[in-house]
């Protein structure tokens, strides 16, 4: 999998993670995402059909509620 950070001022340990991927997202990618740490989500993807994640840049947003 690969995984990548997103400052969520407000982020706390234990709140839910709604997550936005680009509209672009590349085929066979799956996402989740939690607060790793204050201020902190962490995104993690993983590509069920090869294994191998290789992500084209791009813009993801996060929100978080308790």
């Amino acid at each position: 999998y690969e995984a990548f950070t997103i400052t969520v001022t407000g982020a706390k340990a234990g709140m839910t993670v709604e997550l936005g991927p680009p509209a672009a997202i590349e085929a066979g990618l799956t996402w989740s995402g939690f607060v790793s740490a204050d201020d902190t989500v962490t995104v993690r993807l993983k590509a069920w059909s090869t294994g191998d994640v290789n992500p084209t840049s791009a813009t993801w947003w996060a929100r978080v509620s308790p």
